[in-house]
């Protein structure tokens, strides 16, 4: 018999969960809506604590097994599924999911659909003294190296899209208003793209940020 109990349904799910430092549950929510596969009244039955079942039951006004009145067997509109990792059922009534697993197993959920999303993310760019790529690099590497190097560079930041930061340090004022411009602009569209989008000052001389 299982002892699945109930935890929440959709309405009401948690907003964020501890376990996981505030991380939002409605990441496996999400999972469980769309890995969901259909399963037998009796298969979800057999899987729930039987006052659990009873009080689904209550819940959604259909009369008790040896009741009289509508049983939830003979509404067609409801429909009960299985989680396939994890092994949590949940019935969807009226659009609403209304989910029964243990603690194991809701943590099991938020664990794979934390590290889906996080191998779902948009890689991030950080971009270390920019303006190293100009007379400096132009020293140690020549003018055409230093000069093809810094617009391959730069070429990519305009072209990023996802999270990006970039540290200036004082040899960032040897950067052309072009290319700051290409900066700039590569932070303000990730910005609105709703993407992390920093510029920091970061000088390992110890040098105050210059006037922009």
């Amino acid at each position: 018999m299982g002892q699945r109990q109930y935890f929440s349904n959709c309405v009401n799910w948690p907003s964020t969960c501890e376990e996981h430092f505030g991380a939002p549950y409605a990441a496996a929510l999400n999972r469980l809506i769309e890995e969901g596969v259909d399963i037998p009244l009796d298969r979800f039955r057999s899987e729930l604590d039987p006052e659990a079942y009873s009080d689904l039951l209550s819940m959604l006004n259909y009369a008790q097994p040896d009741e009289e009145g509508l049983h939830i067997e003979d509404d067609y509109h409801v429909a009960f599924k299985r989680e396939p990792d994890t092994g949590l059922v949940y019935a969807v009534h009226s659009a609403i999911e209304y989910v029964f697993a243990t603690p194991d197993e809701i943590e099991e959920l938020q664990g794979k659909a934390m590290r889906n999303e996080l191998s779902d993310a948009p890689e991030a760019l950080v971009l270390v003294h920019p303006g190293s790529m100009c007379g400096s690099a132009r020293m140690f590497l020549g003018k055409s190296e230093a000069d093809g190097a810094r617009n391959a560079v730069l070429g990519e930041v305009a072209a990023h899209t996802g999270p990006i930061v970039v540290i200036d340090g004082f040899l960032s004022d040897e950067l052309t208003s072009s290319e700051q411009a290409i900066i700039e602009e590569a932070l303000s569209s990730n910005a609105e793209a709703g993407h992390l989008a920093l510029r920091l000052w970061g000088c390992d001389a110890g040098e105050a940020p210059y006037p922009r």
